[in-house]
């Protein structure tokens, strides 16, 4: 019908694909118990290398037995919502004794959180 439009919108969702980030493993630097917000380095897209540092990331609240507030080199799991890479947020935090048995398992899913379960 129209292939130069075709190729142009396919180009044009390549690179959205491209810009999406899936969720990741992160290192807990510093944590802000006022606003439950953490610095924190996340792991390069598709690799265990240290990627980009991102300051002030919201944490979940953890109500009951296990409320404690994470601690610097603490590991965690990080989502984007809706892929967006400029709207991360952790999800979850691994314990201390996080095994490479363990690993397996969160990687075994590739979460994208959609815009409106977010509330961040």
């Amino acid at each position: 019908m129209l292939p130069k439009f075709n190729e142009a919108i396919k180009n044009s969702i390549r690179e959205e694909m491209n810009y999406r980030r899936t969720g990741c493993e992160a290192l807990i630097i510093q944590y802000y118990p006022k606003d439950r917000t953490a610095d924190i380095v996340v792991t390069a897209p598709n690799s265990q290398r240290a990627g980009e540092m991102l300051r002030r990331v919201p944490t979940p609240l953890n109500l009951g037995v296990q409320g404690v507030d994470p601690m610097a080199g603490q590991m965690c799991y990080v989502s984007f919502k809706d892929g967006n890479p400029h709207q991360p947020f952790v999800t979850s935090f691994f314990p201390a004794d996080y095994s490479a048995v363990e690993k397996r398992r969160h990687e075994s899913v590739i979460p994208v959180v959609p815009r409106f379960l977010g509330r961040f």
